[in-house]
């Protein structure tokens, strides 16, 4: 909920999260995505958390091997659909049948533009992410070190556990209505998880189990990918035209819930409607602010220049240069 501050004057203050444009935006037109995977589901392993445990154990913690778990991307898929959700750019749905693979066949090839179409229009959404490949190189190692204490006066020997996942992720999204335009991201990186005690038991309990440490970079992953295409949220501070009472101070009610649409509605019937020039050019400035908060740089610029051109006015002139540098500059912040 934005903070509001009133002043005597006919302006007010208001402290709001903006979106900040994410370095790899997909197109606007794609509002709703099907999450599948595309891994061969044979290639997948199911372990329970004990059992894959123990395969480690029986190495005594010192194994290099590559693993792809269920849950691990299961984990990625639901995680990655409610970040989405969450960024406010995505509505998404997870099919049961999400496993589109089911053997052992690559997928080196993509998917056809029919396929595309066909699960778009049976599960009505805009176009498909789909996880391509995932490859999990996992090490573990357990040694023992010695440091010199100086309080001790002396040197102490210390266990030293070690589980270090390398992940190779390729997403990509299909989209229906440009087939030729869907792009491969490939995102990865290494997560690492290191604890020392004089005590071997106290470093075998405090490294995640293996399942878990796979699920975590899952989430990791997921979060990853998010901070890629989706927005984030960061404080800013602008001002719209308003007075506690009168016209412009009707929709404020709506403002102060933080629910802009139907201000905005107001705001738009305001400055389309036969009141004065200097009204319609302040109800076409608080709707240029309301479509920014929205992420909508394009409806943004374009009522406030309709507002400057309405009537002019310096504080709408600086806006509209603020709007620029936003729209130039995808990476700025507010």
């Amino acid at each position: 909920m934005p903070l509001i501050f009133y002043s005597c004057s006919t302006m007010t203050s208001i402290i709001a999260e903006f979106p900040k444009n994410p370095p790899n935006p997909v197109p606007d037109h794609i509002q709703s995505l099907l999450l599948v995977n595309r891994i061969p589901s044979g290639s997948l392993s199911d372990n329970h958390t004990d059992t894959l445990q123990s395969i480690f154990y029986r190495e005594n913690y010192n194994l290099d091997t590559t693993l792809i778990e269920m849950a691990s991307v299961d984990t990625i898929l639901y995680a990655l659909g409610e970040l989405l959700f969450e960024s406010g750019r995505f509505d998404y749905l997870i099919p049961e049948g999400r496993f589109l693979n089911k053997d052992n066949q690559g997928t080196d090839s993509l998917m056809t533009g029919e396929e595309v179409i066909s699960l778009c229009r049976k599960f009505n959404t805009d176009a498909i992410l789909s996880l391509e490949h995932l490859n999990n190189s996992i090490s573990c190692s357990l040694d023992r070190e010695s440091y010199y204490d100086s309080d001790a006066g002396g040197f102490r020997r210390l266990y030293k556990g070690k589980l270090q996942i390398i992940y190779d992720a390729h997403f990509r999204i299909y989209d229906p209505a440009g087939m030729s335009e869907s792009k491969n991201r490939v995102l990865t990186d290494t997560i690492i998880w290191e604890y020392y005690d004089p005590v071997l038991r106290n470093v075998l309990k405090e490294l995640p189990p293996v399942k878990e440490a796979l699920i975590e970079s899952g989430i990791y992953l997921a979060n990853k990918l998010r901070s890629q295409i989706a927005p984030e949220w960061v404080q800013g501070t602008r001002k719209i035209f308003s007075r506690p009472s009168g016209i412009l101070g009707m929709p404020m009610k709506y403002v102060d819930e933080n629910d802009w649409k139907p201000a905005m509605e107001i705001w738009e019937e305001m400055a389309n409607g036969q009141n004065s020039r200097s009204m319609r050019s302040k109800a076409g400035f608080n709707l240029a602010v309301g479509y920014e908060l929205e992420g909508n740089l394009g409806q943004a610029i374009r009522w406030g220049i309709k507002s400057y051109e309405t009537m002019f006015r310096q504080v709408t002139f600086d806006y509209l240069l603020l709007l620029k540098n936003k729209l130039d500059n995808p990476k700025t912040r507010k």
